[in-house]
């Protein structure tokens, strides 16, 4: 008689939406931003900043980092480098280990090897020269099973910036983060570090590429879809978050994300 051994699927891999190779001069900088989907970002050589919230990391030769589903993200070349970045994002089902999410990992030369042939097999479904009828799922599984073993691993490494500029703007996303519900101002967030308003704006320019309304406006809409999905109607959410009216809530999330909250809940329930 044998008994069968039923294996627990926790973390899946169903699909790649980039596999990108990029040589970026010592200037570049990319635009802020976030999405429903997970990112990894490989540095090949050279060095990159890298603002995750309100984390900023410092990347070099061999390190990774993972933005999870929604995390704002943002990269720069650093250190006078023209780094080689290998950025993949994935779609996938289940849970990965939430210490993933949290920090820079410095890969072994075996796990470099290792993550460079997946990507480069990833690379080629992209391109259309990916053999066989399984490839793309032997890709999904390959990827899936690497980044399991990764957090079994290592633990990641913190490796923040600290100079003072960067301290200050993980304090100002700090607080809106903390205040995300209460419809803050400028002058209210720049009284409480306190700093000018000018030197907000620079700060949100450089780590996240973006102004900081906007940022907070962003994190708000994240909020409000976090509410969305767990049940809240349009009119509790509206109100949970301290919007005026749920038609002035209606506006907001339609400039955000170009649906109003009755369609976005009716997208979802499609899913």
């Amino acid at each position: 008689m044998f008994k069968i051994y039923v294996c627990e699927r926790f973390f899946s891999i169903y699909g790649f939406y980039t596999a990108l190779d990029y040589n970026w001069n010592q200037h570049f900088v990319c635009t802020g931003e976030s999405h429903d989907f997970w990112e990894i970002v490989y540095v090949m050589s050279g060095a990159v900043e890298c603002t995750e919230d309100e984390r900023i990391y410092r990347l070099t030769e061999g390190n990774m980092v993972l933005h999870a589903p929604m995390e704002f993200h943002k990269i720069r070349s650093a250190d006078g480098t023209s780094p080689h970045v290998l950025v993949l994002s994935f779609e996938s089902t289940g849970q990965l280990p939430v210490s993933l999410g949290e920090g820079v990992f410095l890969l072994s030369p075996q796990e470099r090897e290792e993550y460079e042939s997946i990507f480069r097999r990833v690379y080629a479904l992209r391109g259309g020269q990916a053999k066989g009828q399984f490839a793309a799922q032997e890709c999904a599984d390959s990827m899936a099973s690497f980044l399991v073993r990764l957090s079994e691993a290592h633990s990641a490494r913190t490796q923040l910036s600290h100079s003072r500029d960067a301290q200050m703007y993980q304090w100002l996303v700090t607080l809106m983060t903390e205040r995300v519900s209460d419809n803050l101002v400028l002058e209210e967030l720049a009284a409480q570090i306190p700093v000018s308003i000018s030197y907000m704006k620079v700060l949100f320019r450089r780590y996240a590429g973006i102004g900081p309304k906007t940022y907070y406006s962003r994190l708000r809409c994240t909020e409000a879809i976090r509410l969305l999905r767990s049940g809240l109607s349009a009119a509790e959410t509206a109100e949970r978050m301290n919007f005026s009216s749920p038609s002035y809530f209606s506006v907001f999330f339609k400039k955000m994300t170009g649906m109003t909250p009755s369609e976005y809940l009716r997208q979802e329930r499609k899913c």
